[in-house]
């Protein structure tokens, strides 16, 4: 039987045996498996705070808007506002696009709220949702300032 030379002995000894390959597999998969629920209640806080925040700005956009000129300004639909909210809403994210798609409106006098910044969503975002309401209101969608009412949710100003 030859022997192996010295250079092959220390190739062989400096290998990683394949139960040392599998450890260290399973620690990263239960590593990823901690990480991963942490990254997704970061990434819903985060989103949550924006969207609140966004609320907060518009609402106080409008509400200047009415103090300034004594009225609610007129419906728009969607993005579309009457010519004299413009101002207010300059250097906002009204216009930019919402994360996770959608859009604002602002609602006058529909679904039965006299005053209201409108959120609809392209796609339904209940956790995220349910957060904002808990930084803006009481933590429940179905009333309250914050509710959601037919396909958007809502910032109730009057």
């Amino acid at each position: 039987m030859p022997s192996l030379s010295t250079n092959q002995r220390l190739r062989r000894d400096r290998a990683f045996t394949l139960v040392e390959i599998m450890i260290v597999a399973v620690i990263i998969g239960l590593l990823a498996a901690l990480a991963i629920p942490a990254f997704q209640k970061a990434r819903i806080n985060s989103l949550s705070s924006r969207l609140a925040n966004d609320f907060r700005v518009f609402s106080s956009a409008f509400e200047t808007h009415a103090l300034e000129s004594g009225q609610w300004a007129t419906d728009g639909g969607g993005n579309s506002l009457p010519a004299t909210v413009r101002p207010y809403l300059e250097g906002t994210a009204w216009y930019s696009e919402v994360p996770g798609g959608g859009y604002w409106d602002w609602e006058f006098n529909r679904l039965g709220y006299i005053a209201a910044v409108g959120l609809v969503l392209d796609s339904d975002a209940p956790k995220v949702m349910l957060r904002v309401d808990e930084l803006l209101d009481d933590g429940n969608l179905s009333n309250g300032n914050f509710v959601k009412a037919s396909d958007r949710y809502l910032y109730v100003l009057e």
